[in-house]
């Protein structure tokens, strides 16, 4: 985004990003927050406060940069004749990397060469870099924003920094040995007939139904339900990840008023993928400090080769 201003009017010039542009077209645009950046403006040598007049300046037209991409984006999810298969990412560009697809490389220090694609253990000993050169693409962007003076503290501090947990693999017993328990998506349920998404409205069960002169519905037919239970809420999901590992993480330093942008991502030797994110909902709780709690769950979304979208739960995120 630019702007130029004179003495007489304001004139404000922006454009969509590519991004903006292909989830308009798929009517998917929302547009939730607006952000200002100073990233132009040439302020006063002296006070340093202000912005000089720019009326008799040339000015580049507005452009879209690397750094308006903040958040990975995986293209629609896509069906196979044979197997069921994960989208891969759609391209990235940070500071010192290129994403594409699941490919990882170096970027020169122009910005425009790739000197060097990742490949093995590379992916996963860069992974740290690779999640802050993410994260660098928001600092370059230069947003301006506010401090406030009733708060303690403007700054944003996890504990700990970092920390891992392993998880034990499912396995049966077969021929006296314990082997790994896989699962097809082939043969698990479509997201129509998940039970993390039965609570909402537009995965309920909904029988057509004819509605009659006098304001009452008359069933069409008999329709079985195959849809599974609901999971019950926060206490029903509770009781399902009893004795589960876990791990917390508290948010030390933070302000009254935060948004906070998560993005899981798997390394692994032959690329990188993000994973999926379903928001279970919001829920109240007895805490009279923290009030609610925002549940999510992590996984994967495959498509069978009937073109249904699957959803895979790897792990759940729970914020108090």
């Amino acid at each position: 985004m630019s702007g130029i201003l004179d003495k007489k009017k304001r004139i404000l010039d922006f454009i969509i990003t590519e991004e903006g542009r292909n989830q308009a077209a798929n009517g998917e645009l929302r547009v939730h927050y607006a952000s200002f950046s100073d990233i132009g403006a040439f302020y006063t040598e002296k006070s340093g406060s202000y912005a000089e007049d720019i009326s008799d300046r040339i000015c580049f037209e507005v452009n879209v940069k690397p750094q308006d991409k903040l958040v990975l984006e995986n293209p629609p999810v896509f069906a196979s004749d044979r197997i069921a298969k994960q989208p891969s990412l759609k391209p990235f560009q940070t500071k010192d990397f290129k994403i594409n697809g699941t490919n990882i490389a170096r970027a020169a220090s122009d910005g425009k060469k790739l000197t060097q694609v990742l490949t093995g253990s590379e992916i996963t000993n860069l992974a740290d870099s690779i999640c802050s050169s993410l994260s660098q693409n928001f600092k370059d962007m230069q947003i301006i924003g506010t401090f406030d003076p009733f708060d303690d503290s403007s700054d944003f501090e996890i504990f700990p920094e970092s920390k891992t947990f392993t998880y034990q693999e499912f396995s049966s017993r077969r021929y006296g040995r314990r082997v790994r328990s896989t699962v097809d998506p082939r043969y698990c349920e479509s997201l129509f007939q998940d039970e993390r998404l039965a609570h909402l409205p537009n995965f309920m069960y909904l029988p057509p139904v004819n509605k009659l002169s006098s304001g009452e519905n008359e069933p069409l037919g008999r329709y079985d339900n195959f849809n599974k239970k609901p999971i019950g809420g926060l206490r029903g999901l509770m009781g399902r990840l009893a004795g589960k590992d876990y791990v917390e993480f508290d948010f030390e330093e933070t302000s009254r008023e935060n948004n906070v942008l998560i993005q899981p991502i798997e390394f692994r030797k032959d690329g990188i993928k993000k994973l999926a994110i379903v928001d279970f909902g919001e829920f109240q709780d007895g805490d009279p400090e923290s009030p609610g709690k925002r549940v999510f769950f992590v996984g994967k979304i495959y498509a069978d080769s009937q073109g249904n979208s699957t959803y895979i739960n790897i792990f759940t995120v729970i914020m108090d």
